[in-house]
């Protein structure tokens, strides 16, 4: 998921799915890809989150619909799209 790579990382925050999502479309806009629904983005997002090799299951946990221990990065620039996400 590129977007998590640009955007996101483990950091002190809380963040609700919905937010998260809302980012992700705004990032797609700008990247000229068509996003997915939130259900759809949740999955991903876990998919993620949880694969042993990133080793982010144990940084970013979920309680619900909120995601602790993530942060976005607000400086992050729109980037040329290559493929869909």
């Amino acid at each position: 998921m590129r977007w998590f790579v640009e955007r996101a990382a483990p950091g002190d925050a809380a963040i609700a799915a919905e937010e998260l999502h809302a980012d992700y479309q705004r990032w797609c806009r700008r990247s000229g890809l068509t996003g997915v629904a939130l259900e759809m983005f949740v999955v991903a997002f876990d998919d993620v989150r949880e694969n042993p090799e990133l080793g982010l299951a144990d940084k970013i946990r979920k309680f619900g619909r909120r995601y602790y221990g993530i942060r976005l990065d607000a400086a992050a620039l729109p980037v040329a799209a290559t493929a869909t996400e």
